[in-house]
């Protein structure tokens, strides 16, 4: 039995979002699936939204993420948005970039020399 106060019901919820994919880079991605505040399941993956601060935003960046994801995430955390979902099911959303070509080419993390893609 948990020896914690309980929580008032709204206080329990989280906000998500769920966001295609190719909406990032492939290197994006990779950082997504490594990272420890994530959990990756095949095509998909759950990343925790960190709290806003330009200077981890900026490392990504610097370490090759792009700047499309470090801008997902900060907006994400400027809206209280907990988690993201990331998924090729989900659909894509109007205004943010697409990254198709990219998930076309050879994975350079892959052995058998498949797609980054599906």
């Amino acid at each position: 039995m948990s020896t914690t106060p309980p929580r008032d019901f709204k206080e329990s919820l989280l906000t998500t979002i769920q966001i295609n994919r190719r909406h990032i880079t492939p290197t994006d991605w990779q950082w997504i699936c490594l990272g420890i505040d994530s959990q990756y399941h095949g095509g998909s993956a759950w990343k925790r939204v960190p709290q806003e601060d330009m200077e981890y935003l900026q490392q990504l960046v610097r370490d090759g993420c792009s700047f499309a994801y470090a801008s997902i995430l900060q907006s994400c955390a400027r809206n209280n948005i907990a988690w993201i979902h990331f998924s090729d099911e989900h659909p894509f959303i109007r205004g943010l970039v697409v990254y198709n070509d990219a998930w076309s080419k050879p994975n350079p993390f892959s052995d058998t020399g498949e797609t980054s893609g599906k």
